[in-house]
């Protein structure tokens, strides 16, 4: 998964690190919009109005054009 947080004032945008968002919240802090906006300030204009993007890993989710190894599969001798 990647968020982007794009600032609602000046239009700049980030993608988060999300190990560091861990690191400095602790793992009980989800990223859902409702818990992470309200943290975020613009590294630009310093203003806190953030909109979250959230993308899927196409290296992770099947479908994405990438095949993804079913360990369950490899493991019954892809039966």
């Amino acid at each position: 998964m990647q968020i982007t947080a794009y600032c609602r004032n000046c239009v700049h945008y980030a993608v988060l690190d999300l190990e560091g968002l861990r690191d400095k919240y602790g793992p009980a802090v989800n990223a859902m919009n409702w818990n992470l906006a309200p943290r975020l300030v613009c590294s630009k204009c310093k203003i806190n109005k953030p909109e979250l993007r959230y993308t899927p890993d196409a290296n992770k989710v099947s479908g994405m054009g990438k095949a993804v190894v079913n360990p369950y599969a490899k493991a019954k001798g892809d039966r």
